[in-house]
């Protein structure tokens, strides 16, 4: 029997590693992030040390009117934005680790605006918001001149390049136009002039400040209306608005001819008036009032916006203030134009007006204590604004134009031997209905359109004598407990709640 001995190689087993309850364990390193808004959390989360910032659970980004997110800074003010990539030590781009706790303010931006009115592009502008925005250089646009930026599109406000700006914002730039003579004049807003002449032949000379006539024609030999008017504007002058007004009274067969109006066809300098649609219905017998209203603009006229006292003479703008000083008398030739940028109210005596007297919307008159106005039969009083006459008398003999924005109180007395246009509204309304209030017509009103109203309240009262004429598209109302008396022709509607 043969034995087979096997030899084996014994190896001693590596120790087991021992655990002691007693020694501390490695642990993960967490930081928390917090993302900010106006001083409040608006989301919080942790991120492992040396990992990025995980923000696979926010939901959505924070917004602000007007505003939008462009990203996180480490500074609540503002500064030193976020950088959510960095280089490692190789160069290569990888996503920012976080190493300690970490505060994120929201960085929001604005857009700017610039909106040149026809000028030059510029482009627009993004700032932090609650920050000014920089003044860009000045557009150009042809041969206007650049006026500055305003912050609104009506351009009264100039813009402040100081202020921060909190929203998104457009600003507007202003121009100064030139005259087709090339002379700078200034904005339509900034200087206007009213004048008025009036046509009695047609071989009328007319006059007035910044134009001239040119030439007339009348489509019959010997009829006392024009077919067509040509006028001229004077070197530094622009044209702002121009109409012409046609007023008939009754005809040889009684009809009533309605006033009407032509606005100017400018051709150069050149004004155009063509009033042949109105001549077919005058006749030679016809007694026929034509009237001239050109507003113009230039570096011509003065501007005594910051005078408390209006000049004997000229064509001026002004700017009613509460220490204005109304004059008696506006002569013949001197032509004035109110406006308000306060929209103070204007307080007058007797005034007298034998020029032209006219007001935009901001420029309301009121007449003190007994105070009247008194329109003088060379006079023009052009008013889109209120008129008040309390206690004193107003009366026309001239040409009186009430725009559609446009309110004539009377309080007391008035009276119009000329030619009224009427768009807006005339109350005759006493102070208390048994003080008493009467309006008088001797001469032609036109209540031109639908907002063309006269109404008559309680203790009031409407006289249209036996030459006044009365007519157009508007109504008259007579509350109850006012008056009303016809003895001329009135073509309008009549509502009486004294007779209904």
């Amino acid at each position: 029997t043969s034995t087979v001995d096997q030899v084996f190689e014994e190896t001693e087993p590596e120790p087991e590693e021992s655990y002691d309850p007693h020694q501390s364990q490695p642990t993960d390193t967490y930081h928390t992030v917090n993302f900010y808004v106006d001083g409040e959390v608006w989301y919080s989360t942790s991120a492992l040390d040396g990992e990025p910032i995980d923000t696979s659970s926010m939901t959505g980004s924070p917004t602000k009117d007007g505003a939008y997110l462009k990203g996180w800074t480490t500074d609540p003010d503002g500064k030193n934005e976020y950088q959510w990539e960095t280089q490692d030590g190789n160069g290569n781009m990888i996503e920012t680790p976080v190493t300690g706790d970490l505060s994120l303010y929201a960085l929001f931006y604005v857009t700017v605006h610039f909106n040149t009115n026809g000028g030059s592009n510029i482009g627009d502008t993004d700032v932090p918001i609650n920050t000014p925005v920089g003044q860009p250089d000045d557009p150009t646009k042809g041969t206007d001149t650049f006026a500055g930026w305003y912050a609104d599109e009506a351009l009264t406000t100039s813009y402040d390049f100081s202020q921060p700006v909190t929203g998104e914002t457009t600003i507007h730039a202003k121009w100064t136009t030139q005259a087709s003579s090339g002379t700078p004049v200034a904005d339509p807003l900034d200087f206007q002039i009213a004048f008025v002449s009036t046509i009695s032949e047609s071989n009328a000379v007319l006059t007035g400040d910044g134009w001239s006539l040119v030439s007339s024609y009348a489509s019959d030999a010997g009829t006392p209306y024009l077919s067509q008017l040509s006028l001229t504007i004077n070197s530094g002058y622009a044209l702002y608005e121009g109409r012409f007004n046609f007023f008939a009274s009754a005809n040889s067969q009684g009809e009533s001819i309605r006033q009407s109006s032509s606005s100017a066809n400018a051709q150069g300098t050149t004004l155009v008036f063509d009033t042949t649609g109105f001549s077919s219905q005058a006749t030679s017998d016809s007694y026929v009032h034509c009237s001239v209203n050109v507003m113009l603009y230039g570096s011509n006229l003065n501007d005594y916006s910051t005078y408390t006292n209006w000049p004997a003479s000229g064509s001026v703008l002004f700017d009613v203030t509460a220490d204005t000083v109304f004059p008696t008398e506006i002569a013949s030739g001197h032509s004035v134009f109110l406006r308000s940028t306060d929209k103070t109210v204007g307080k007058f005596d007797t005034l007298r007006v034998a020029g032209a007297l006219g007001t935009d919307s901001t420029a309301n008159l009121a007449a003190n204590d007994s105070g009247a106005l008194i329109i003088e039969s060379s006079g023009f009083v052009t008013i889109d604004s209120e008129l008040t006459i309390s206690n004193g008398d107003f009366s026309n003999a001239g040409s009186f134009e009430l725009a559609e924005n446009g309110e004539l109180f009377i309080g007391r007395s008035g009276e119009n031997s000329g030619y009224m246009t009427v768009l807006g509204m005339i109350s005759v309304a006493p102070p208390s209905a048994t003080a008493g209030a009467e309006f008088a017509n001797s001469g032609t009103m036109n209540l031109d359109g639908s907002s063309a109203f006269v109404i008559v309240e309680q203790g009031g009262g409407l006289l249209n004598g036996d030459s006044g004429v009365i007519e157009g598209s508007g109504t008259i109302e007579i509350v109850s407990g006012g008056n009303y008396s016809n003895g001329g022709l009135v073509t309008v509607t009549v509502n009486d709640q004294n007779n209904p």
